[in-house]
């Protein structure tokens, strides 16, 4: 069993997210844990600040327990003093979190949302593990899995990260590439390639869908394939080679990011991050 930390706030947004983490872990057989960072008002002292603490515990228990009880999944809450960002980081290196799950804005985020929270931000550049973005607008089942693959390390254990949670999701895959307009050659090289590269997928009897996308900007790509195939969620490698650039250097991941209209998942082929020295 896997560890899926999810940042928690009192926002509605979380509750979506929440939502969407657990019946995650419903497929996948991990547990979640929900990680709420508390920050007393600057006029409370320190027992003021101990007793809302508390209380906030209180509050968020009973909604992550009632959360658990709807899907059958262990889920259990951490709740602790500090900067969101330093809370969520320092919990998920502790936990050896397989996957941290964010929203795209919290409490203070605005209801288009237009824009990436400062907490997914910050995990987005420091935090090396696998990351999953929600926009708490367009959070429903997951029956369409867009994957983006070009052979990388990292987006190889994406498509093993999707055959391991395609069949408990009922959801099927299209698998797409990007390659610059070539000759018949150079499109069967990319359909072969393409089905090396997904033999995870085939084998764990997902349906799955091929497809080779040329003379297109990698991220155009992949939202053209979301809109044509009813994609709901979108999976990438953090690093990538050729078209498919990765994070921490502005590419694909980064830019996917902030424009996603669906939930994405970047996949880390290190696994969790080492637990930072006490």
């Amino acid at each position: 069993m896997g560890t899926i930390v999810v940042g928690v706030d009192r926002s509605y947004a979380t509750r979506v997210v929440s939502s969407w983490s657990v019946a995650l872990a419903a497929a996948s057989g991990d547990e979640v844990v929900e990680v709420h960072a508390f920050v007393a008002p600057g006029e409370a002292d320190e027992a003021e600040a101990a007793r809302l603490l508390e209380l906030r515990e209180a509050d968020l228990t009973a909604r992550c327990l009632e959360e658990a009880e709807s899907r059958d999944v262990p889920t259990r809450l951490l709740v602790r003093a500090g900067d969101p960002r330093e809370v969520v980081g320092r919990s998920c290196a502790e936990l050896q979190a397989d996957l941290v799950v964010l929203g795209r804005s919290g409490e203070r985020g605005d209801a288009e949302e237009t824009h990436v929270g400062t907490v997914t931000e910050h995990a987005a550049h420091h935090w090396s593990g696998s990351l999953a973005m929600v926009p708490s607008l367009h959070a429903g089942p997951v029956t369409r899995i867009v994957l983006g693959l070009d052979g990388s390390r990292d987006s190889l254990a994406a498509a093993e990260w999707c055959a391991s949670v395609g069949p408990g999701l009922d959801a099927g895959v299209v698998a797409v590439t990007v390659i610059e307009a070539g000759d018949q050659r150079t499109r069967r090289a990319a359909v072969s390639s393409l089905a090396e590269w997904t033999a995870p997928l085939a084998r764990a009897a997902v349906d799955l869908e091929l497809v080779v996308s040329e003379g297109r900007r990698p991220l155009d790509a992949l939202m053209l394939a979301i809109a044509a195939h009813g994609g709901d969620l979108l999976v990438l490698g953090r690093r990538g080679t050729g078209g498919f650039d990765g994070l921490p250097s502005g590419g694909l991941a980064l830019a996917a990011l902030h424009r996603a209209q669906v939930p994405l998942v970047l996949i880390s082929a290190n696994g969790p991050p080492e637990p930072l020295a006490p």
